[in-house]
């Protein structure tokens, strides 16, 4: 990736250390706006998004918002959708199940969508739901979905990253360990099973090893693993 890239990573992870995530959402999205971004970068940047939509809600005061307010912030701003989907996963989502169902079935935000059908698995409601995402259709049924917690491919991916990175590269393993989760979540309803376990966890110290050393580390793992 090229060091311009690198270097916008290394100011929007710079402000988010400071408590400046918003800023730092706001210098990627333009960044993303920009007629040509290539792949690499722009992937890159894309799971920094969804990571820092993550930091922000996960800050915002669960205010006693009504129910009609949280389900008017469904159509909102990525940043509102995400806020409401964290609301309305402490609620009871039985007395909001029709309007969580129409919002998953029309192209929803990925991150918001995610918190959503977690928090239905969680609260055991039993019922078939469809989400389309990208044009794809997905139906599924929110007892079978296996939380993030439970999901033997995510686990054992993390495992992966303690052991391969937890001592020597703190940095790296911590922002690893960020994408590997935004990985997982995103993909729900699916879930990794432990056959993929391996793959996952390599494409989270690619994507960083590429952002902070240019590979190096992903490469001596390979290298390590015969791969």
């Amino acid at each position: 990736m090229e060091r311009y890239y690198e270097e916008i990573l290394e100011e929007t992870r710079h402000l988010a250390s400071k408590g400046m995530e918003e800023q730092a959402l706001y210098v990627i999205e333009k960044e993303l706006g920009m007629p040509y971004v290539p792949e690499d970068a722009e992937t890159c940047l894309k799971q920094e998004v969804g990571r820092l939509r993550y930091q922000i809600a996960d800050k915002k005061p669960l205010r006693k918002e009504s129910m009609e307010t949280l389900l008017s912030l469904l159509k909102g701003t990525p940043q509102q959708q995400l806020h409401a989907a964290y609301v309305l996963s402490g609620r009871n989502l039985l007395h909001c199940l029709d309007e969580v169902r129409e919002y998953l079935a029309d192209e929803p935000l990925p991150e918001a969508s995610a918190v959503l059908i977690e928090a239905l698995a969680e609260q055991k409601i039993y019922d078939d739901f469809k989400m389309v995402r990208d044009g794809v259709e997905y139906l599924f049924c929110s007892d079978e979905v296996i939380p993030i917690a439970e999901s033997e491919g995510y686990l054992l991916a993390k495992e992966y990253l303690d052991e391969w990175l937890g001592n020597d590269y703190p940095d790296m393993h911590r922002m690893s360990c960020d994408v590997l989760l935004h990985a997982a979540y995103v993909f729900l309803p699916l879930s990794y099973g432990a056959d993929e376990a391996l793959e996952l966890a390599l494409m989270a110290i690619e994507t960083v090893s590429h952002m902070m050393d240019e590979g190096q580390v992903y490469n001596r793992i390979k290298k390590k693993l015969a791969l």
